[in-house]
């Protein structure tokens, strides 16, 4: 009995990843041109994809408590990450991204204001 409510708690949450559009961020990680590379995570028919994206970082990482969550405050135009780790931190980033490397890809597919793909 336990095993099968289990598989349906487990079942349910793949069904409400697939039909989020959103995704889930798995990975952080700041890089030296002041932007950070979030990975995000969707399921769908087709399987799991990883796409990566680059924000604009809006300040120096602030030294807080651990706790390796994500925070979205749309009417600020922010997403707060904070670390899980030694010295944890948390990173204040731009709502919406300046880039993007889709599974598979080498190379970075900037974006303008717009979301539109800058080629």
């Amino acid at each position: 009995m336990k095993n099968k409510i289990l598989f349906a708690l487990v079942l349910a949450f793949v069904l409400e990843l697939s039909l989020s559009s959103a995704g889930e961020i798995t990975n952080w990680e700041p890089v030296q041109d002041r932007n950070m590379v979030v990975t995000v995570r969707t399921i769908d028919k087709d399987g799991v994809h990883e796409i990566q994206y680059k924000y604009h970082m809006r300040s120096n990482p602030v030294r807080v408590h651990p706790c390796d969550e994500v925070q979205h405050f749309p009417e600020l135009n922010e997403i707060w990450l904070t670390t899980q780790e030694a010295r944890p931190h948390m990173y204040i980033i731009s709502n919406n991204y300046n880039a993007y490397k889709p599974e598979g890809q080498d190379n970075w597919i900037g974006v303008d204001s717009d979301g539109q793909d800058i080629r």
